[in-house]
């Protein structure tokens, strides 16, 4: 008794509750604030370890010193000593009482905003839809700028994952990365992309070591839900990326990761998987060419690494679409590193993604490329890319409100990308809807003006409308030399302008005759030239031109539609009912 006497003499009890309340708001403190300065992940823990050494010092202090009005003392041994100087000792004492108040208001305060905070959440988890959050690309802040391709690979990485889980709906990554480097409002990013909330975060690669900060940012309100940093190696990777993912549906719906196993890849190995996406990104066969040779050093690093194979095969296909490689050659090369994915991971979806393609471009199996879209639809029905894939899908075999339907879909999950409002132009045209169709291009066009084919594919619905000086003006627009000669050729013709049409038509069959025999028959089909139509017909077939799985829908060939051979071809080609 009497030692807990003294104690409360001395003030000791009042320093302790004092100093433990105090440490603990700079502890919360810290842990919010030293990530957003991009603070390493153990300063947190430098300031824990402080606190801690701190506290028996302080009370030794409070035992041996003791604050008064007149400066700091020695506190006397004796309690009789002190008796003179006990106004004093009573009025430092109720200072430290009005101190630890002072700091459980400013606690009680805290814990009151955390819990408005987790209210918020509640609402949300409440809330019937799914959560929405955009990974916005996560900014490069290495030394090298030539590291741009680690960051926008990890974003890429982490929006994948969070997009394989039902309870959350993720922005599409063409819609979230047109926001790189941004320096707009949170609200307004929220508001185009149509989400809640936003993932955000820097990157730091020198060499091995990397520091990683992320946070969440609610749009509305522009307040963190949740930061943190990461001072890693590059081997330490995927639990990186598990750690993130984990911790924003934790935070969002309370969905934690913990049952997802982790990746056993060669960090090496996923580097230069990152590096052959950052190339196959980018709409030029060297860009192609230099992804290629990435997954092609990640396989040799990891033979088993089954995204790396069908990422090769994504990328040796699309050889033969830019014409590079004959189409024969690349599609085997394509198959063979598609099958090998789905022999190492029967279940990824990429791999299913990238043999759906050859099936349908080049072997015209319809069956086939069903089954495949299927599948992948069945592993990541969230993808944006799936949902297009197999809108096209739906499209080409005439299910044109099936197709219309999942590009809606796909446009809910990634607004902002041009690609996502050409195919559903596309579906409108072929359902015959050419106003729509139009908006839908023109959409398209204000958000990628420089893309292919944007102004061409206005024009087309212009043609349609019969507004033929209206797309005679705006294919003069378009960059592409081969769309600017394929649609003049028809809207000339459509004018009377002849010689001007036909003029252009034998540039296009000497320049482009070996790889575009498709287009050159809808020209023909247009003119309602049917036998110069079905002779250009037979040599795409020939050639496995991979336009022809477009006739179906083409309005192109409305002029022909009583032709018997029209019905013919497109009986050869098996397309499914």
């Amino acid at each position: 008794m009497h030692f807990l006497a003294e104690l409360k003499r001395r003030h000791v009890l009042r320093v302790a509750i004092a100093y433990a309340v105090t440490s603990w708001l700079l502890i919360e403190v810290t842990d919010t604030i030293f990530p957003r300065l991009t603070l390493p992940e153990w300063s947190v823990t430098l300031v824990i370890a402080l606190l801690a050494i701190g506290f028996p010092l302080a009370l030794v202090f409070s035992w041996f010193f003791e604050l008064t009005p007149e400066g700091l003392h020695r506190t006397a041994v004796d309690p009789d000593l002190a008796a003179g100087t006990h106004a004093s000792l009573k009025l430092a004492g109720r200072r430290l009482d009005f101190l630890v108040i002072a700091l459980l208001a400013v606690a009680l305060g805290y814990l009151f905003w955390e819990s408005r905070l987790r209210s918020d959440l509640a609402d949300t988890e409440s809330d019937p839809g799914p959560v929405s959050i955009a990974v916005l690309p996560f900014a490069n802040i290495s030394s090298e700028p030539d590291q741009e391709y680690f960051s926008d690979g990890l974003t890429e990485e982490l929006l994948n994952m969070l997009a394989r889980h039902s309870g959350v709906r993720v922005a599409a990554r063409t819609s979230t990365f047109r926001f790189k480097g941004s320096h707009d409002p949170v609200t307004d990013i929220g508001r185009a992309l149509n989400v809640r909330y936003l993932l955000t975060g820097t990157v730091r690669k020198s060499g091995e070591a990397l520091r990683i900060n992320s946070q969440i940012v609610k749009v509305d309100g522009g307040y963190v839900l949740w930061s943190a940093s990461y001072d890693r190696t590059l081997r330490d990777i995927f639990q990186i990326q598990q750690g993130i993912a984990a911790a924003v549906t934790g935070a969002l719906k309370g969905e934690l990761l913990a049952g997802d196993e982790m990746p056993h890849l060669d960090p090496k190995a996923f580097n230069f998987v990152l590096l052959g996406r950052y190339h196959g990104l980018r709409f030029s066969v060297q860009d192609i060419q230099l992804a290629i040779n990435a997954y092609q050093q990640a396989i040799a690093i990891d033979p088993g690494y089954a995204a790396a194979w069908a990422n090769l095969s994504q990328a040796q296909a699309r050889l033969a679409d830019f014409g590079a490689v004959p189409p024969a050659e690349a599609y085997a090369a394509a198959r063979h590193s598609a099958e090998r994915a789905l022999e190492i991971e029967p279940d990824l979806a990429e791999a299913h993604l990238a043999l759906a393609w050859i099936q349908q471009n080049y072997d015209l199996d319809w069956l086939g490329t069903r089954d495949s879209l299927q599948k992948t639809y069945e592993l990541e029905p969230g993808n944006e890319r799936v949902l297009r894939r197999l809108g096209t899908f739906e499209m080409l075999i005439g299910h044109t409100g099936r197709a219309i339907e999942l590009f809606r879909q796909a446009l809910a999950i990634d607004p902002l990308n041009p690609g996502s409002h050409h195919n559903f132009g596309l579906a409108l045209l072929s359902a015959g809807r050419y106003t729509d169709a139009e908006q839908s291009f023109r959409t398209a066009l204000h958000l990628d003006s420089s893309g292919s084919a944007r102004h061409a594919q206005v024009a087309s619905t212009l043609l349609l409308q019969g507004r033929l000086a209206e797309a005679a003006a705006e294919i003069e627009h378009d960059q592409s030399e081969l769309y600017r000669f394929i649609f003049q050729a028809m809207i000339y013709h459509s004018m009377g302008r002849v010689a001007e049409s036909d003029a252009l038509l034998a540039t296009l069959e000497e320049r482009y005759g070996n790889e575009w025999a498709y287009q050159i028959a809808e020209i023909y089909a247009w003119r309602g030239a049917a036998d110069s139509a079905f002779d250009w017909l037979k040599r795409a077939r020939r050639q496995n031109d991979a336009g022809i799985v477009e006739i179906k829908i083409s309005p192109y060939f409305r002029n022909l539609q009583g032709d018997p051979r029209l019905a013919a071809f497109i009986a050869a080609l098996n397309f499914p009912e």
